[in-house]
C-alpha cells in the first residue's frame, strides 16, 4: 500500500512541476454574448505546429474541461466550447500546450454579457454589439462577413442578414455562405448588421448572432488615384488654355500690373528695328510703309514704346558704323525684317548695318530677336547662318495686315505677338487725342527740346499733320532739310 501511494506521489509531482513551468504566451480578452454557442481555439504557431498535446483548464482549477460532448462545456480537440454560454461562465481559461521538451500556456479572459439581439418577432430597437466593425466600400462592389468561428463538429446552416431588426432583401445584396455581397455601394448602406446562423451539434440546434457595426468610406487608392487624375487633368487643361490665350494673359497682366518709372538698365530704346532695302519697288515700298509708318504709329504712338530705326533716328554725317554700334547697345530687343527678295542679294552679307547689329546682338549682349516677315518664307537655307539660327530659336511672325487702318490698330493678333515679345512698358502711352493736341504744340518747341532724333520726330510730325507731302519727308530723312 506505501510502495503504491509512493509511486503515485513520483508520477503526479513532476507533472504539477511541469504545469507550474509553463511559459506563459499571452492573455486574451473575448466578451460574447450570453445564451449562444460560443468557441475558442488554442492555437499559436509554431508551437502548435508540432506534436503537442492541448489541455483546457478553468481558473486555476487543476481538473482539465470535459471531454464529452454531451457537456455543456467540453474539449474539442484544440477548442473549448460553450453550447451555449451562459453569464456564470465568465472567467479566466488556462489552454496549456505540452511538446515533448517545452510548455506553453495562453490565458482566455471571459466576460459574459446578456445582449438584447433584434428579435424579429418582437418590435423594439436592438441592442448591438460593436464587436464587429467592417467597411463598405463606397461605389464598389463589396462584402460583409459573419465572423463563425467553430470547431469542424459543429454544422452552420444558411446566414440570415438584418439592418436595423429589418431583412436584406433586393438585388443589391447577395447572400453566399457567411458573406452578404453589396453592388454599387452607397453611404445608405452603412449602420448595424446582425448576421444569424443557425448552428448544429449532436442532434441540437444553437442560434448564432453577431453584430456588425458598418461604416461606409475616401477608397484610399480610387481616390487617390481620382484624384491625381483630376489634378492632371486640370493641369494639362491650364497648360492648353494658357498655350492659346497664352499672348492675351501676359499682356493683361502686363497692363494690369505694369510697374511705373523707368528701367535701370542703361537702356534708351526698346527695339532696334533692322529692315533690307529691296530692289523691287513693290517690296521696297511695303517695307518702308511698314517700318516707317505703321511701326511707329502702332508701338510708339499707340502703345508707349520706344524704336530705333536706321534712316529715322540717326543724326545726319554721323559714320554708319558708329551709329549701328553705339545705339543697338542702348536697345532691349533687336527686330529684324525679312523679305523673300532677301534672300537674293544676301541679307546680312553685304550691308556693315546688318552685321554689326546682328552681332552685337546675338554675340556681345545675348539681346532678343523678333523676326518678322512681311511674306511667308519657306525656306531659310539661302538665309545666313545667324538669321537661320535666330528663326530657329525665336521663331518668325508673320505679317498680316494690308496697310489700311485696321492694320495699324494694336489689339489684332499680328500686333498683340509682336507687343508679346516685346520688353514689358514702364509708362502708359498718351491718349492718341492728346496727341493730335500737343503735336503741332511740340513743333515750335524744337529748340527747347534738346535737338537730335527727337526734335526730328517733332518736325516730321508737323511735317505730317501740317499737309506735308511725302517728297518732304523723304527729302528730311536724307537730311536735305536739316
Amino acid at each position: 500500500m506505501w510502495s503504491l501511494l509512493f509511486c503515485g506521489l513520483s508520477i503526479a509531482l513532476p507533472l504539477s512541476v511541469r504545469a507550474d513551468g509553463c511559459k506563459d504566451i499571452f492573455m486574451r480578452n473575448e466578451m460574447p454574448s450570453a445564451n449562444q454557442p460560443f468557441a475558442f481555439n488554442c492555437t499559436f504557431p509554431p508551437v502548435t505546429s508540432g506534436e503537442v498535446s492541448v489541455t483546457w483548464y478553468k481558473n486555476s482549477s487543476k481538473i482539465p474541461v470535459s471531454k464529452s460532448i454531451q457537456s455543456r462545456i467540453h474539449q474539442d480537440e484544440t477548442w473549448i466550447l460553450f453550447l451555449p454560454i451562459a453569464l456564470g461562465d465568465s472567467g479566466i481559461y488556462q489552454c496549456v500546450i505540452k511538446g515533448r521538451d517545452s510548455c506553453h500556456r495562453i490565458h482566455v479572459n471571459l466576460t459574459v454579457f446578456e445582449k438584447h439581439w433584434c428579435d424579429i418577432s418582437v418590435s423594439g430597437l436592438p441592442n448591438l454589439s460593436d464587436e464587429y466593425k467592417q467597411i463598405l466600400h463606397v461605389g464598389k462592389d463589396d462584402s460583409l462577413t459573419c465572423h463563425l468561428h467553430f470547431p469542424k463538429s459543429c454544422i452552420l446552416d444558411s446566414t440570415m442578414w438584418y439592418k436595423d431588426c429589418n431583412e436584406i432583401k433586393g438585388e443589391r445584396f447577395t447572400r453566399l455562405e457567411t458573406k452578404l455581397f453589396v453592388s454599387n455601394v452607397s453611404p445608405e448602406d452603412r449602420g448595424n448588421y446582425v448576421c444569424q446562423t443557425i448552428l448544429l451539434h449532436s442532434g441540437k440546434k444553437y442560434r448564432v448572432l453577431n453584430g456588425i457595426t458598418v461604416s461606409t468610406t475616401p477608397d484610399f487608392r480610387a481616390h487617390l488615384i481620382g484624384g491625381l487624375i483630376a489634378l492632371m487633368a486640370v493641369a494639362v487643361s491650364v497648360v492648353y488654355i494658357y498655350n492659346i490665350f497664352k499672348i492675351d494673359i501676359v499682356l493683361w497682366y502686363r497692363s494690369a500690373f505694369h510697374p511705373t518709372g523707368t528701367i535701370e538698365d542703361g537702356k534708351l530704346y526698346d527695339a532696334y528695328v533692322l529692315y533690307p532695302k529691296p530692289h523691287r519697288e513693290s517690296q521696297r515700298h511695303a517695307v518702308d510703309a511698314l517700318v516707317l509708318k505703321i511701326l511707329p504709329e502702332v508701338l510708339e504712338r499707340q502703345c508707349g514704346y520706344k524704336l530705333f530705326i536706321f534712316s529715322r533716328d540717326e543724326f545726319p554725317g554721323q559714320a554708319v558704323a558708329n551709329v549701328i554700334d553705339e545705339n543697338v547697345k542702348l536697345c532691349r530687343r533687336l527686330m529684324v525684317i525679312v523679305v523673300p527678295e532677301s534672300l537674293g542679294f544676301g541679307l546680312l552679307k553685304n550691308l556693315p548695318e546688318e552685321q554689326i547689329a546682328v552681332y552685337n546682338a546675338l554675340i556681345q549682349d545675348g539681346m532678343k530677336v523678333i523676326l518678322i516677315e512681311l511674306e511667308k518664307i519657306e525656306d531659310y537655307t539661302a538665309m545666313p547662318e545667324s538669321i537661320q539660327y535666330i528663326k530657329q530659336k525665336h521663331g518668325a511672325i508673320q505679317w498680316q495686315g494690308d496697310f489700311t487702318e485696321h492694320s495699324q490698330c494694336a489689339k489684332t493678333k499680328f500686333w498683340k505677338t509682336v507687343r508679346y515679345h516685346m520688353p514689358p512698358r514702364r509708362c502708359p502711352p498718351s491718349p492718341p487725342v492728346q496727341l493730335l493736341q500737343h503735336t503741332p504744340c511740340n513743333c515750335m518747341a524744337g529748340e527747347r527740346m534738346g535737338g537730335g532724333h527727337e526734335v526730328r520726330h517733332a518736325l516730321v510730325g508737323c511735317l505730317s499733320l501740317s499737309g506735308g507731302s511725302q517728297l518732304e519727308e523723304d527729302a528730311f530723312h536724307q537730311g536735305s532739310l536739316l
